[in-house]
């Protein structure tokens, strides 16, 4: 939370919206799937919590279109896009099943233990959903095997336990292990497996509802799609001078707020992406010991946040002028003008985000928080998407680099045989004029 402390904010709620299929679909290409809720599955040490819900965001427009592009992408789609596309389709066709269909979410906990640095294993991951356990072991069998490995299967604690292994290799502490669970696979390493079950089975103590963490969860509100909570004060406790050195800063670069200090007294805190009316809010939470210092740090957040807009801003605008040289250089290719207008749009509605940031207290809590209606969030999709294949199309153009000088001037680029045009020294336009022949030795 520095200078760029806005951008940042815009910077998840675009990256989060747009890569919310791709980060779906690898994280359960990856691995396998699970249960349902924190509370009762999740180790009482837990620090921190992840909990991903695709039910929340699977029904939303901009979500479908994404789905759309993953399963039947254009043509002339950027190659990263076709290769996803590829793999995803390889996997729905070994696995039995689509795991947009019958994925229902993600949920991480990480013990005290990782946190103090005692350890590296005592984390879980569930992945759930209403797919089948044998759909589930195909699934499994099928990913592993591209890896060069094998199932290896056991027993622990009554419940049937997958190890991918290579040919010749032992289990050991670090590896990974799914356990078969009714809607669900648990992920963990073979160290941290048994107890993982131990909380499961109700024979080790469960985060319950009045824990902090629970408790900050679930003052995320309905709709959230994807939330992670943190025991701040845990944190800061084992990384006390890192902490504070970072607060000390923060407050020294913001002297007209000297309530960010506040920050130091920070018990636990979250960040969240919700679907609301079709509305997609990000936001930033900190719980603070009373409300009067909730109401303090969001005043000083939001000075904070003011002495910034402007810088965000002017790095907008500046990045839209950067654009110049692409514009020319691409300006006779079809369909390139159409593309830039959707970059262009979606530039306006980041600067429109950039000064709907609020901050607010909520009960003990410090809220910052930024809101972007569907057609907000469809408008960068797409603008995202355009400039994808602005970059595309100017390397197929120039696939030996040079756009902004030094090895433009390929022949049989641009129509007509004309290659993209280098700046001259000063970088004020065209060294090298565009029409066929002009530039060649003994034409002037």
């Amino acid at each position: 939370m520095k200078k760029n402390v806005l951008v940042g904010v815009i910077g998840l709620v675009v990256a989060a919206c747009a890569g919310l299929v791709g980060f779906a679909a690898w994280k359960i290409l990856k691995r396998p799937q699970v249960g349902s809720g924190v509370v009762g599955r999740i180790s009482r040490d837990a620090a921190v919590l992840v909990v991903a819900d695709f039910r929340n965001v699977r029904g939303w427009q901009p979500a479908q279109q994404l789905r759309d592009t993953l399963r039947n992408p254009a043509p002339d789609a950027p190659r990263m896009q076709r290769e996803l596309a590829d793999r995803y389709r390889e996997a729905v066709q070994n696995c039995g099943f689509d795991p947009w269909d019958k994925s229902n979410g993600i949920t991480v906990g990480v013990e005290r233990s990782v946190i103090e640095g005692r350890d590296q294993s005592s984390i879980a991951g569930f992945i759930d959903g209403t797919f089948t356990q044998a759909e589930v072991e195909r699934c499994i069998g099928y990913l592993v095997g591209r890896d060069q490995r094998t199932n290896a299967a056991t027993e622990v604690r009554h419940h049937r336990v997958l190890t991918p292994l290579r040919q010749g290799e032992q289990v050991g502490p670090r590896s990974a292990q799914m356990t078969m669970l009714p809607g669900s696979v648990l992920v963990t390493e073979s160290s941290y497996t048994e107890r993982a079950l131990a909380v499961i089975d109700g024979d080790a103590p469960a985060l319950a509802n009045d824990s902090p963490l629970a408790a900050m969860f679930s003052r995320l509100g309905a709709g959230v799609f994807l939330g992670a909570t943190a025991d701040l004060a845990e944190l800061r406790t084992r990384q006390r001078a890192t902490v504070d050195g970072a607060i000390d800063q923060l407050v020294q670069e913001h002297p007209s707020a000297p309530d960010l200090a506040l920050l130091r007294q920070a018990r636990t805190g979250a960040v969240s992406l919700a679907l609301v009316n079709n509305a997609v809010t990000f936001a930033a939470r900190v719980e603070v010991p009373t409300a009067g210092n909730a109401q303090s740090l969001a005043r000083a957040v939001d000075t904070m946040v003011q002495q910034h807009r402007g810088e965000v801003l002017e790095a907008l605008r500046n990045a839209r002028q950067g654009q110049q040289f692409l514009r020319t250089a691409l300006s006779s290719v079809q369909g390139m003008t159409e593309r830039f207008r959707k970059v262009d749009e979606a530039a306006g509605v980041l600067e429109a985000l950039a000064g709907a940031v609020q901050s607010r207290a909520e009960g003990n809590d410090a809220v910052l928080s930024i809101t972007a209606t569907q057609a907000q969030v469809t408008a960068v999709q797409q603008g995202v998407q355009a400039f994808a294949e602005i970059i595309q199309e100017a390397q197929r153009l120039n696939p030996f680099g040079g756009l902004l000088g030094g090895g433009g001037g390929l022949g049989g680029g641009l129509p007509g045989g004309r290659g993209l045009p280098e700046l001259n020294a000063g970088g004020n336009g065209p060294l090298l004029d565009t029409a066929p022949g002009q530039n060649a030795p003994g034409a002037h």
